[in-house]
């Protein structure tokens, strides 16, 4: 470990410190929400590859003029998954939100949490 590099737990910031520390952390949010708009911009243009839509009668869609970079995305990504690939079929739930392990995971968290504050309310 290398101690000079730790900041005593007494250590007070300076109101320079903290406004030095306030701007930069304006600086990234305003640089990730800049990349985010930008990323939207870009799945939402229309797809004009051929390409393209060689993916979308791959996983079983007819291509059109309406196809966006985003359905593209999203077919590219089903595709990978039926083929086998896991990172692909996580991604996929993750979108989708039928994450059934997850799911199930915060419901049983959820539970504990309610057993425990029972647990801790006839304790009282």
């Amino acid at each position: 470990m290398n101690d000079e590099n730790l900041i005593p737990a007494a250590h007070k910031l300076t109101v320079e410190e903290q406004s030095r520390g306030g701007k930069a952390s304006g600086k990234s949010r305003r640089k990730k929400k800049s990349m985010k708009q930008a990323a939207e911009l870009l799945l939402h243009l229309p797809s004009n590859q051929e390409d393209d839509s060689q993916m979308l009668s791959d996983v079983g869609l007819d291509a059109d003029e309406e196809a966006t970079n985003m359905l593209i995305v999203v077919a590219a990504i089903i595709k990978a998954a039926k083929s086998g690939d896991v990172k692909a079929t996580r991604v996929l739930m993750d979108i989708t939100g039928t994450d059934y392990y997850k799911n199930e995971y915060l419901k049983l968290r959820k539970a504990e949490l309610k057993l425990k504050q029972q647990k801790a309310e006839d304790d009282w």
